[in-house]
């Protein structure tokens, strides 16, 4: 029997770079509330806003839409953990699991569509999925193709949700993403 490998790599943010993030990402959620668009945010009256120094978001971010990757990566970060805590993993607990987290982070995904963040998402989201690939051994040219579709697909199924109002209730969203997107396929050599 292979031994288990743990998805979560354990990111760790020291508790001033947490606090930073968090004044940075509730500040972006407050001016989206608000209706401000994302493409008059300058950094400096950003950082007045959401009451950090020019430096302090020098030192973590290039730009606005690094808040929302970071947040992003905490998320998925998270995700893995949970899957981590799981001793069976097979497609039913799975998706079950993937469309739970996708719905928690609603507002992230509001916010990524607001802040035309999808390319970057996609590439996190591209990234988790040849994670899971590696610790199931798929092989390489399979795990590039299987990523980059399985990825896009779970992007797009969270933006998508995202945007439904009322919220979609979760039996609703998981009965589709079960309908929409196939457990991974077995290993072909």
């Amino acid at each position: 029997m292979m031994p288990k490998i743990q998805l979560a790599s354990g990111m760790h943010i020291d508790a001033r770079s947490a606090n930073s993030q968090v004044k940075m990402l509730t500040a972006l959620q407050r001016l989206h509330a608000e209706g401000i668009a994302f493409e008059s945010l300058k950094i400096g009256k950003f950082c007045q806003y959401a009451g950090v120094s020019r430096a302090t978001f020098y030192r973590h971010h290039q730009d606005l839409q690094d808040i929302l990757a970071v947040e992003l990566l905490k998320q998925i970060g998270a995700f893995e953990h949970r899957v981590d805590q799981r001793t069976i993993m097979d497609f039913q607990n799975g998706s079950a699991l993937i469309v739970s987290a996708l719905l928690d982070a609603r507002r992230l995904w509001q916010l990524i569509v607001w802040a035309h963040a999808e390319d970057r998402a996609r590439s996190l989201m591209i990234g988790a999925v040849q994670r899971v690939l590696i610790t199931r051994d798929y092989p390489s040219a399979d795990r590039t193709f299987i990523s980059e579709w399985l990825g896009t697909a779970l992007l797009t199924f969270a933006l998508q949700t995202a945007q439904v109002e009322p919220a979609m209730p979760p039996a609703k969203a998981l009965s589709l993403y079960r309908t929409l997107i196939p457990d991974l396929p077995p290993i072909v050599n």
